[in-house]
């Protein structure tokens, strides 16, 4: 099983001259390597509630050199959205099994 944690999901709404509101997913996930690292996309087609985004988690080999070492590391997602109330909650989904379920919080 995978390891993760630390997981957050906000959507910011500060005002601002070109700014439209975005959300933000941020979280840890245990690889054995500097070199790979954890992947965020979104999954198609979504579900059928609107208001859980579903992010599918993938690690990948960035095939550079990297550490040696078993250690946690980022993941990140960010998308521009329609308002404060797009989703509710996000889904984290590796090889089709929840890993976490994210209430979404408000900043402005």
């Amino acid at each position: 099983m995978i390891k993760t944690k630390d997981w957050e999901a906000w959507i910011d709404t500060q005002p601002g001259p070109g700014k439209t509101p975005r959300l933000f997913v941020t979280g840890q996930v245990e690889t054995t390597n500097g070199a790979i690292v954890p992947v965020l996309t979104k999954r198609e087609p979504q579900g059928i509630n609107e208001t859980i985004l579903i992010l599918d988690l993938t690690i990948e080999d960035t095939g550079k050199p990297g550490t040696d070492d078993v250690a946690f590391r980022d993941a990140r997602y960010e998308e521009e959205v329609a308002g404060p109330d797009a989703y509710k909650q996000v889904d984290i989904q590796y090889e089709n099994e929840q890993v976490a379920l994210i209430e979404v919080s408000v900043t402005s």
